[in-house]
């Protein structure tokens, strides 16, 4: 009885040690928030080809998709997600209205 009561404590003695050796992980500092405006990468651009650009010109759901984007430069994190669910809205009426041509 006594060598299980000695093999039991060196077992919790053990079991101890090893939580004490877990490395600490240090939380991520960001220095943007919410409340700061987007940073658009202007290096991309689109450009349609004319015949799109004939379509596209007549497609209410394209002109309010694009000019919702192109709103997007001056909102912050915050804005955008305020307005994630008309964004949405907007992104599915896009896809629903998309012309054979």
């Amino acid at each position: 009885m006594r060598n299980i009561l000695v093999i039991f404590l060196m077992l919790s003695l053990l079991s101890c040690q090893d939580e004490a050796k877990k490395p600490q992980v240090a939380p991520v500092q960001s220095n943007t928030t919410f409340a700061d405006s987007l940073k658009i990468s202007k290096t991309r651009s689109v450009a349609l080809s004319p015949e799109a650009r004939t379509v596209a010109a007549d497609w209410l759901a394209y002109i309010t998709a694009q000019n919702e984007i192109g709103n997007l430069e001056n909102k912050t994190g915050t804005e955008i997600i305020e307005s994630s669910n008309n964004l949405m809205q907007i992104m599915e009426n896009l896809r629903e209205t998309l012309p054979d041509t």
